[in-house]
C-alpha cells in the first residue's frame, strides 16, 4: 500500500472513531452497532501497530475513556465490573469466561 493511501486510510479511520465515540458518549445517540466500532478501532490498532510512526498522542487508540453526560452518579460495585473486552469469537468469549 502506498505510504499516502496508508496515510489517509488511517486518517479516516481516526475520524470515524471519533465521530461515533462523541455520538456514544456525549450526544448519547449512537449511530453505529458497537460491533462496528470494535472492528474499525481494531483495523485502526493494527495499522498503527504495524507501522508505529503513524501513531500520534491523540489517536483514539491512545485514549482511555472520553466525556461522560451530565446526571450520572459514581457507584462503587462490591464486585469488581468486569470488562469483556473486544470478543470477535466464540473461542475469544469461551476465553474470557475462562478467566
Amino acid at each position: 500500500m502506498a505510504e499516502i493511501d496508508l496515510q489517509e486510510q488511517v486518517r479516516t479511520l481516526r475520524e470515524k472513531l471519533n465521530r461515533w465515540s462523541n455520538e456514544y458518549y456525549v450526544l448519547d445517540n449512537p449511530t453505529v452497532e458497537d460491533h462496528v466500532y470494535d472492528q474499525t478501532y481494531q483495523e485502526l490498532l493494527d495499522l498503527e501497530e504495524k507501522h508505529p510512526e503513524l501513531k500520534i498522542p491523540n489517536s483514539p487508540t491512545q485514549r482511555i475513556g472520553g466525556t461522560v453526560l451530565n446526571g450520572f452518579t459514581k457507584v462503587n460495585h462490591e464486585i469488581p465490573m468486569l470488562s469483556l473486552g473486544d470478543v470477535f469469537s466464540e473461542a475469544e468469549l469461551m476465553a474470557f469466561l475462562d478467566r
